[in-house]
């Protein structure tokens, strides 16, 4: 690494006489210096910035030494980076300097951890490589000079400053720290030649040149030329967004510090004076640096501040064992700062829960006593992953252990994981197996793993991004006891964690759920060679390979002298015998080993045919030999390979000795999820209904079943009635159906899924009682769907049918149900676009089906509040559904009709024409009334959409009449306070809403508080519309000052902050907090909510040119879909 330069080094801009923080400055190339910046409007910016945003913060300069004369090089400005991080970790960023610190973690972890605030000015930044996006870089380091220059930047220059964009992106996929981008409005003028005259004008950094793409990203247009960025006035809006983005950075960072610091004494008996404040400097503007920090009260402050020694300017003190640099630097925990910018969601009543500890969580893995072998890999992990008695020592944020065990699909990675699991689980306090290949099934496991912790309540119904939240905050601080208002002091309060996620080959599904510090550890399996080093974040690996000759042949030996149970128990009790012989080892073995080539997974599966047929290795070496058919590796579309390898898995199966049953059974197996297969669903649900060419009863199932078992291709629980198979052999499997075989197979799994789906109709939409079992589905649809994209779609082997949009249609509808929108819109898309290309005219089954498509399409869009998108696929779904009326004989007595003008009642309503959304309503009521079946039930969600929209025209009794009427007819029905569905809180938060319009408060609060407790017993605490009452004791003034309106506001902020989607909902709750901490006269946390509201909201109306006291109550209430007011 080079050392700075004599002209890189800092120097004091302002200095405070109490240092709390440091912001760091690095000016552009040939700008004014930056005590000068913003002096030709009054006094310079940064200098007003320590009287308002940061009274105790000292401002450095990094002096870079770059000049844009003809000594510049754009080799010398990426060099510059490493002087900066030399000089930072000497008293303590540009984009450049923050990836090489996270290259070389170990050594700079702690600058990284400490960044608090990051402001960009007219900074240059994109991943593409293309000319156009790049064409004006050149031209920067241009327009301060003042003659013209030829140099231009060379491909090699601009590959390294594209490199340098993409690795800020990748270790910020989490942020380090929340960013502010500024680009210029104004375009700057560059010498284009020798003449006079010869002067262009040009966008140097454009917007969309100058964002990098960070979660929660803000950004600012500046009324500026490129070379006048920073020349800002103090009395500007622009100046006032970056102080409070600096104000709030800082106080984030207080309250982080604080809280770490007040964690981390140890007596002076046991660390003996270690310095408390080893890595207290943070930066923005790069940053800035915070010593010690006060987020309680005074005495919390003092007494903290008294325990640690003092803090000096320019000073770190460090001392680890007697041999430590000062470039090895602690770090410290930014779990708070997850919180803050991460979007960590607590538990819904929020009080803190002791985990229950020990916890093992293994899904259905059982110990292997088969297992054989691979202790030199076993030791490397147990080197690598197992708790060292420093970490008791040193706490909760130690570097995290970290080991990728990666190979060849089959080569053993996930048993080599489970006989690790098993054999330390007495070593760790908890132990969590998660299936990483598919993301949807990583949430699943971390709602599990809430559950199995004590995180969340068994009864809860869960938000998969709230579970996800809990269980990384825990990871990242694993209390054993959550005592408070005190913290933990000695190495016991912390809990040690093993974390195995198993089958990760796409490292880009983990960013959600890494959690990037704790004392715990991490087991990756991959078949990915990269899962070993810094591509999956590993700081250890191993590539396990195939077994030697030898090996293989005591292997084979073990397997089939030594023939085990064939059901997959839970019983893990005692230790396996390995199955060695160190003894002769039979030749005919060696023969068959060197054939499988010592592939463990060929090896088993062969082991199982020799002890199904009873044959010697002399009789299966000759069957092998006659029926031995080659088909090459890459065929089987493995995605990772190892050339090594020489064998192929198509040739050790032998499919075509398998018996027709068996054969059908294993193909279906081939095309769902392999992990774990609900029995249920290979027999269609007892066989409902038979299917042409697959098995027809339960005793062919059994006897198929039996011989795939035998076979080793698959194992079984009996007690969980559940299969499972190896992806591998799923691979082999499929790679030997031709395309006609394929679309038998695939259409007879949708028709064996759909047997056990548990479809909902249009008239009973939004119930709960299905979604454990469409929970236990769901991994094979998406497996299928995935499948069908992939591979299906782009080679044009066959088209779907109707079947499996209905399945698919429903899938996302039940994502709909659990507000989980992000997972909708895939699963509506493809349902449509089968739908559309079905040859022929569409039967009514067809139709029924893209109605309800549309139908499902346009109630997701109002979920996310897209009004357009709503009004579009309501329209499609009202028109598709009068056509229909034209030609059925049902004519307008039609359910989906009715529904059709209620959604298209939710369409005007959230494009705010409430009279039209009368209108449209009213139709409804109609078509509802004519049914054969007229239930008044039916029409809950037209009546309480009609109730809101009189309520919006201020048509108060009209509403009221509405509404109490609906609520009357489902008392009848379903008791009162209902648990059918969410429909009854609907209700009842409208005539909350209507009751407080009409001054009759007491009722409102009534009405709301039933509500509440309706949404709880039905979508649980962290549902959006959970939290749209939440919020509403805060509108009202009787309770706004109360206690609980505060903690209902908090809880409805943790679940607007869950999700993007959220957004309006989020801007419109900070700003309800600002008025609430306006009222208790808590000045800094009212700015704090109020400035949040406000960006939120310019985020959403960025064309709205309205200052933050020129909005009123109303336009945040206009942000929401109309529900949620």
């Amino acid at each position: 690494m080079h050392s700075p330069g004599p002209a890189a080094r800092f120097r004091i801009l302002y200095e405070a006489q109490k240092v709390s923080s440091f912001i760091v400055v690095i000016p552009g190339l040939g700008i004014s210096p930056p005590e000068s910046w913003g002096s030709s409007h009054g006094q310079p910016w940064l200098e007003t910035l320590l009287s308002n945003a940061a009274p105790n913060s000292s401002i450095l300069c990094f002096d870079h030494g770059l000049s844009t004369e003809d000594t510049f090089s754009w080799p010398k400005l990426v060099e510059s980076g490493d002087a900066l991080l030399q000089c930072l970790l000497k008293e303590r960023e540009n984009e450049a300097a923050l990836c090489l610190a996270q290259l070389d973690i170990r050594t700079f972890g702690g600058l990284i951890s400490v960044v608090s605030g990051i402001i960009l000015m007219g900074t240059p930044h994109s991943k593409q490589a293309a000319d156009e996006v790049w064409r004006n870089i050149s031209l920067i380091p241009k327009a301060s000079l003042k003659k013209f220059s030829k140099q231009e930047i060379s491909k090699d220059e601009m590959s390294i400053l594209i490199n340098i964009s993409t690795q800020f992106e990748e270790i910020n996929d989490t942020p380090i720290a929340p960013i502010l981008s500024a680009y210029e409005k104004r375009e700057t003028k560059i010498r284009s030649g020798l003449g006079r005259f010869q002067v262009k004008s040009t966008l140097l950094v454009k917007r969309e040149f100058s964002l990098t793409h960070i979660h929660n990203e803000k950004y600012i247009e500046l009324d500026a030329d490129h070379t006048s960025l920073c020349d800002i006035s103090s009395q500007s809006d622009a100046y006032t967004q970056i102080a409070t983005f600096i104000r709030e950075s800082i106080g984030a960072t207080q309250r982080d510090i604080f809280l770490d610091n007040a964690s981390s004494h140890r007596s002076a008996e046991q660390e003996d004076q270690e310095d408390y404040f080893a890595t207290e400097a943070q930066c923005t503007m790069s940053g800035s640096m915070s010593p010690g920090y006060r987020t309680g009260g005074d005495d919390d402050y003092r007494e903290a501040r008294a325990k640690s020694p003092p803090f000096r300017p320019g000073q770190f003190q460090q001392k680890r064992h007697e041999k430590t640099t000062r470039n090895q630097r602690t770090q410290i925990s930014y779990t708070a700062r997850l919180a803050t910018f991460d979007l960590i969601s607590e538990a819904s009543d929020f009080s803190q829960r002791d985990p229950k500890l020990p916890c093992f969580f293994r899904k259905s893995h059982i110990r292997n006593h088969e297992f054989f072998g691979r202790q030199d890999v076993l030791r490397k992990m147990e080197d690598a992953l197992l708790p060292r008695s420093s970490t008791k020592r040193h706490g909760a944020h130690d570097e995290l252990r970290t080991f990728g065990l990666c190979g060849l699909g089959g080569v053993g990675k996930t048993e080599v994981a489970v006989r690790f699991m098993f054999d330390h689980r007495d070593d760790f306090d908890a132990i969590f197996w998660v299936q990483a290949d598919e993301a949807a099934k990583l949430a699943e496991d971390f709602c599990q793993i809430a559950l199995e912790l004590g995180l969340e309540d068994p009864g809860t119904v869960q938000n998969k991004a709230v579970s996800r939240d809990l269980v990384k905050k825990w990871l990242t601080w694993p209390l054993k006891h959550n005592r408070r208002p005190s913290m933990p002091s000695i190495h016991d309060e912390f809990a040690s964690w093993l974390l195995i996620l198993d089958n990760v080959d796409e490292p880009e599904i983990l960013k959600e759920y890494w959690p990037f510090e704790g004392s715990g550890s991490i087991l990756v399996t991959s078949r990915d060679p990269l899962a070993k080093g810094r591509a999956f974040r590993m700081t250890s690996g191993h590539t396990l390979k195939p077994f030697e000759e030898r090996e293989s042949a005591e292997f084979l030996v073990g397997l089939t002298q030594n023939d085990s149970d064939d059901d997959d128990d839970d019983d893990d009790d005692g230790r396996e015998q390995h199955p060695r012989h160190h003894g002769a080892v039979p030749s005919e073995a060696i023969s068959v080993a060197q054939r499988l080539g010592g592939l463990p997974l060929a090896l088993t599966q062969m082991a199982g045919i020799i002890n199904f047929k009873r044959l010697s290795y002399k009789d299966f070496l000759s069957q092998y030999d006659q029926g031995q058919r080659v088909k090459e590796l890459h065929a089987l579309r493995l995605g990772i390979q190892d050339t090594t390898y020489k064998h192929t898995l198509s040739s050790v199966w032998a499919l075509d000795r398998l018996s027709r049953g068996a054969l059908a059974l294993l193909e279906v197996i081939s095309l769902v999820d392999p992990d774990r297969i609900p029995e249920d669903i290979l027999t269609g649900g007892e066989f409902k209904r038979p299917i042409e060419g697959y098995l027809q009863d339960t005793g062919e199932y059994h006897e198929a079943r039996a011989e795939l078992v035998k076979s080793s291709l698959i194992t079984r629980n009996k007690q969980q009635e559940f299969v499972r198979v190896h992806r591998l052999t799923q691979d082999g499997v499929r790679a030997e159906m031709d395309g006609t075989h394929l679309e038998t197979a695939f259409d007879t799994t949708v028709s064996l899924i759909v047997a056990v789906w548990p479809f909902v109709s249009m008239e009973w939409r939004h119930g709960t009682s299905r979604w454990e079992k469409c929970e236990a589905c769901f991994p094979h649809v998406l497996r299928l769907k995935n499948f069908y994209l992939r591979e299906i779609i782009p080679e044009n082997i066959f088209k779907a049918g109707i079947n499996f949009a209905k399945l698919l249609n429903d899938v996302g509808w039940y994502f709909y149900e659990r507000s989980i929108p992000e997972n909708c819109e895939t699963f509506f898309q493809l349902a449509q676009e089968i739908c559309e290309s079905q040859e022929g005219e569409p039967d009514e089954e067809a139709v029924d089906l893209l109605s309800e498509i549309y139908y499902s399409r346009g109630a997701d869009a109002s979920e996310v509040n897209e009004p357009e998108r709503c009004m579009e696929y309501t329209t499609k779904f009202w028109k598709l559904r009068l056509k229909h009326a034209e030609t059925s004989l049902k004519g307008q007595r039609d359910l989906r009709l009715g529904m059709s003008y209620n959604q298209m009642g939710v369409a005007y309503l959230m494009n705010r024409d409430y009279e039209s959304a009368v209108g449209v309503l009213k139709k409804a009521f109609e078509v509802y009334a004519s049914l054969d079946d007229p239930a008044p039930i039916k029409a809950t969600l037209p009546a309480a959409n009609m109730g809101l929209a009189y309520w919006f025209l201020r048509r108060y009794d009209e509403a009221y009449t509405v509404l109490i009427g609906i609520l009357r007819e489902r008392e009848k029905v379903f008791g009162k306070n209902d648990k059918e569905s969410f429909k009854t809180g609907r209700v009842l938060h409208a005539l909350g809403n209507v009751r407080a319009s009409q001054g009759r408060l007491k009722e409102s609060y009534d009405f709301h508080q039933r509500a509440l407790m309706q949404y709880r017993s039905t979508i649980g605490d962290n549902h959006h519309r959970t939290a749209d009452v939440k919020k509403l004791p805060s509108s009202c003034k009787i309770f706004m000052n109360s206690y609980d309106s505060r903690k209902l506001l908090e809880q409805a902020l943790k679940v607007f902050s869950s999700r993007i989607h959220y957004r309006h909902e989020k801007a419109r709750t900070d700003h309800l907090m600002g008025k609430l901490m306006a009222l208790k006269r808590n000045v800094e946390m009212s700015e704090q909510h109020f400035s949040e509201a406000f960006v939120g909201y310019q985020m959403l109306k960025p064309d709205d040119p309205r200052s933050r006291e020129e909005l009123s109550d109303t336009d945040y209430e206009e942000l929401v879909c109309f529900w949620s007011c």
